[in-house]
């Protein structure tokens, strides 16, 4: 987990309030912020309620994602969907987009969850989505380097609608990310109180270096867990062909990790139906993207 972050934000000053969110799939307009850039755009905000809301929204976030620095498998448009589809039934969609005139700029991909309080009543906390049963290591908001003032007009939204919700929950969002220090010197700006633990970071290696490759290949918690598994058995790797073929290894994969954790005081995840649901809808999701790369890579060869 990664740095987990708490923004009590019911009573944000002055920042104005709407009621709670409309019930139509898109509440677009609600928002429009004077850029500072120096071509002075206007950003203007809309929170969706559906995936299927906005015509053509996977190209959109794609494109601004690639746009993005130190962006992650995370924050893509197919783990969104894929864990949506899995855990997303009980919640509420809370996503907000942010245009500089017909360009997608920023996301603020969230969601409203109804949570317990100490003494038995409910409430409506913010999360990111995929925060809350830890299956994103890094969540955070997506902006385009180029248009700053879009994580602005992101957070304005979010707190303009401060009344859909009692408290935000900005937990997994890193420490490392230049999106962090700015949201929550605006909450603070706002009087919103916040509080922050840090907890270990979840390691991340982008491979293309060579040698900084190699190092990694070598590290001894590696090689360690490589010996563990050559004493079993054999130990090849093999490049699944086909989405057919992940699935059924998938599977295994499901099994062996039942049986690793059997009898320790953490069962494997594995045991939940919907865990299941989510790697096999990622599959299904991000495999034909990757075999799509994987020819193009080819073929330019």
């Amino acid at each position: 987990m990664t740095n987990p972050v708490h923004a009590t934000v019911s009573n944000v000053g002055t920042a104005p309030s709407l009621s709670a969110p409309r019930s139509r799939a898109i509440d677009a307009g609600n928002r429009e912020k004077q850029g500072r850039a120096s071509n002075s755009c206007t950003i203007g905000t809309a929170r969706i309620q559906s995936w299927e809301s906005v015509p053509d929204l996977e190209a959109a976030w794609n494109s601004l994602l690639n746009r993005s620095p130190g962006y992650s498998v995370f924050q893509s448009f197919p783990w969104h969907t894929c864990w949506w589809k899995a855990f997303g039934c009980p919640h509420e969609l809370f996503v907000i987009l942010a245009y500089a005139g017909s360009r997608l700029v920023g996301i603020a991909p969230m969601m409203i969850v109804r949570e317990k309080g100490p003494i038995g009543q409910v409430r409506k906390h913010l999360h990111f989505i995929g925060s809350i049963n830890h299956a994103s290591d890094y969540c955070d908001f997506i902006t385009d380097p180029d248009v700053p003032e879009a994580l602005d007009a992101l957070l304005e939204e979010i707190c303009a609608r401060s009344k859909a919700f009692h408290r935000i929950d900005l937990s997994h969002f890193p420490a490392h990310s230049p999106n962090q220090a700015r949201a929550l010197g605006y909450f603070k700006s706002l009087g919103a109180r916040t509080s922050v633990e840090v907890q270990a970071d979840a390691p991340v290696r982008i491979l293309g270096e060579s040698r900084e490759d190699l190092k990694t290949a070598n590290k001894s918690s590696l090689r360690r867990h490589a010996g563990f598994f050559r004493k079993s058995g054999e130990l090849r790797f093999h490049q699944c062909a086909s989405e057919a073929e992940i699935l059924g290894y998938l599977e295994w994969f499901f099994e062996q990790h039942r049986a690793r954790w059997a009898g320790t005081d953490s069962p494997s995840q594995f045991l939940d139906p919907a865990q299941q649901t989510f790697y096999r809808e990622l599959v299904r999701e991000v495999f034909p993207h990757a075999a799509a790369a994987g020819r193009t890579n080819h073929s330019t060869r």
